[in-house]
């Protein structure tokens, strides 16, 4: 399904806790070279979700394709008979590589003692993301309930493409627009939140010192052109891992190989084109 695009809220809680698990969360369990305890029974099947060795955390995250007849892909996942509380949101992790205008569809819904058939009349969000991002992006999907609850006793989750190939009554996505998702895990709000962060922040660079591959997440605090390169000690440009790269407001992370570079140290510099952060990493 086709709808309006929105814009996310990006929900930087300062204090999250689990109270229920979402199984194989991380889609680090694989079978067959299939995540397993998502899109399961016959109806889901259709839909089609694969490993992927490109993760956030771990070694596995899941990716799914664009529409090729008769199939799409899509991350779905029921949850009947599970108390969950009420999450505020549902937070994760996501590369997006969109064609010709392709967007993510969330479809989260979460509901107290009725079936799949009458899940809305609890809590429904359906929201859309349509930024290209070639470093994992932290995304947060708001809940909005529509009836009081003390807790919750089922939900759902659905991630997935859409796009305008009209088809049997569906718009469905190119088939060259690729999904990848990493780390769900429901929100829940203790102590309150902060919503939106006035400047650029980079993070630790992780592992450091290290030979091979480093990691930094950084955070955009609106949407801005983002370069991420890597200098020597002496200031001469060695890498570059992001080139002027359109991204929204949200909290990112980099994979930078290192593994070609001698060793000594480095500076990893983020630059929005009005402020530049640097993080200094060893490889040894």
């Amino acid at each position: 399904m086709k709808i309006k695009n929105t814009i996310l809220p990006i929900l930087l809680l300062a204090s999250m806790t689990m109270k229920s698990q979402i199984p194989n969360p991380g889609f680090e369990t694989i079978f067959g070279g299939i995540p397993t305890q998502w899109n399961t029974g016959p109806l889901y099947s259709y839909y089609i979700i694969r490993d992927t060795a490109v993760s956030k955390t771990g070694s596995h995250a899941a990716v799914i394709y664009g529409y090729v007849p008769p199939v799409s892909g899509a991350i779905v996942k029921d949850f009947p008979n599970y108390s969950i509380a009420k999450p505020i949101a549902l937070t994760g992790w996501f590369k997006f590589y969109p064609q010709l205008g392709d967007s993510i569809l969330f479809d989260i819904e979460i509901w107290k003692q009725g079936s799949y058939a009458t899940r809305g009349k609890n809590s429904k969000f359906t929201s859309a993301l349509t930024s290209s991002t070639s470093v994992y992006t932290q995304f947060n999907i708001p809940i909005t309930y529509t009836a009081t609850m003390a807790y919750c006793d089922s939900a759902w989750i659905s991630i997935y493409p859409s796009g305008n190939i009209s088809a049997w009554g569906y718009n469905w996505p190119h088939p060259a627009t690729i999904v990848m998702v990493d780390d769900l895990q429901w929100v829940y709000l203790t102590t309150g939140m902060e919503i939106n962060r006035e400047e650029l922040t980079i993070e630790k660079a992780y592992p450091n010192p290290s030979n091979d591959i480093v990691y930094v997440i950084y955070t955009v605090p609106q949407q801005h052109t983002v370069s991420i390169k890597v200098f020597d000690i002496k200031g001469t440009l060695v890498e570059t891992v992001v080139n002027n790269e359109n991204q929204a407001q949200g909290r990112y992370k980099a994979e930078v190989d290192i593994s070609w570079l001698i060793p000594g140290v480095y500076f990893i510099e983020i630059t929005n084109g009005t402020e530049i952060k640097r993080e200094k990493i060893i490889i040894d």
